[in-house]
């Protein structure tokens, strides 16, 4: 059985931060918080070998963009004929983009 991990307030501070901006320095999240780079480093990093952080992602502004649909989703497939049905979408939906 898998342990649940305890952040603590800085840990807590830490994640809050790179969840407003996943790109944000690591110096920067330090003068943020009052610690050195290397511990931030550090703390980052024991937060992803806890399976606490598990992916860095990119938001986007459909507004900004010149696209016609205001969705994104990702599908997974459960077997090998709905995998067909999936690829076969951007074919039969002029909506969408595959």
């Amino acid at each position: 059985m898998r342990e649940t991990a305890k952040p603590d307030d800085t840990d807590r501070k830490i994640m809050n931060l790179l969840h407003t901006n996943a790109r944000m320095p690591v110096a920067e999240i330090g003068r943020h918080i009052s610690m050195t780079q290397p511990a931030v480093r550090e703390r980052i990093q024991k937060l992803e070998e806890q399976g606490i952080i598990t992916a860095y992602k990119a938001k986007f502004d459909p507004g900004k963009l010149d696209w016609a649909y205001r969705h994104l989703c990702c599908l997974k497939p459960s077997n090998a004929g709905s995998l067909f049905v999936i690829a076969n979408l951007p074919r039969r939906l002029p909506s969408c983009i595959g």
